[in-house]
């Protein structure tokens, strides 16, 4: 089997629907589907009882959080990749998967472009086309864009002392211990951003970066830091020049209304 396809839900029925009717649409068919489910209490099980396509493996009760529930999906796999996509995210296209398969993956992580989805709009990111150091340590590439091979998992699961970013040091920890990837130039899922941890958690993704760096060689520790040191100051920057046009609109208001009084 090519594909092993796992569901991660806890409490989101609705979001569960949208998924599970993306995996269901998928044109390429060398897949399984498993649902790790953390004991919901919103209809989730009952919904997935009735599901016409249901799936090969599925498993309702509490678990320590997302990545364990992933881990568990882990050790259940049979395909030659896993692909994690949960509740609420979707592949992008009923092609998706085809298209995917159609560049030939040969690597041990193969990734692709995705969509954020927030409430009140859509943005397109367009993952590295390869990855080195700089790529790696400056953006994460989601887990809903990137199929990886099953074993490289299994014999490495998803580490749970980080709760936001188990995902993105794993990647870095294959790279570091040489792991290949492969970019595919297919959009592949529709990722609910908006309700993400690591979108509304700010402290714990600032707490969980230091930790990655913590736990970096040398050299890619340095070129986090530069990093960091670099987006501080970006965020500095863009701080200031907020305030410099809060004070010259002020000023012109002012100017403005003095002008105004003298004409009178």
């Amino acid at each position: 089997m090519k594909l092993s396809v796992i569901t991660v839900n806890y409490n989101n029925l609705g979001g569960l629907k949208d998924t599970a009717a993306s995996i269901a649409g998928q044109t390429f068919r060398d897949f399984e589907w498993i649902i790790i489910d953390g004991g919901s209490k919103d209809g989730s099980t009952d919904y997935i009882n009735t599901l016409e396509r249901k799936p090969d493996y599925c498993v309702s009760e509490a678990d320590k959080g997302v990545y364990d529930a992933m881990n568990k999906g882990l050790m259940h796999a049979n395909g030659e990749y896993v692909w994690f996509m949960n509740s609420g995210d979707c592949f992008h296209e009923k092609t998706t998967l085809e298209q995917v398969m159609d560049n030939h993956p040969e690597a041990d992580i193969v990734y692709g472009d995705w969509i954020n989805v927030y409430k009140d709009r859509e943005e397109k990111v367009e993952a590295p086309r390869s990855i080195n150091p700089y790529t790696l340590y400056h953006m994460n590439i989601n887990h809903q864009a990137m199929m990886v091979r099953t074993c490289l998992l299994r014999e490495s699961p998803y580490d749970l002392k980080y709760r936001l970013y188990s995902d993105w040091a794993k990647w870095r920890e294959m790279y570091h211990k040489g792991a290949t990837f492969q970019y595919v130039p297919v959009t592949t899922c529709n990722y609910e951003a908006q309700s993400g941890m690591s979108s509304t958690d700010r402290k714990g993704w600032r707490r969980e970066k230091y930790m990655m760096m913590e736990e970096a060689p040398e050299g890619a520790r340095q070129l986090i830091n530069t990093i960091l040191k670099l987006e501080d100051k970006n965020a500095k920057h863009v701080r200031m020049m907020q305030m410099f046009m809060y004070i010259s609109t002020l000023l012109l208001l002012i100017l403005t209304i003095t002008v105004v009084c003298i004409s009178l």
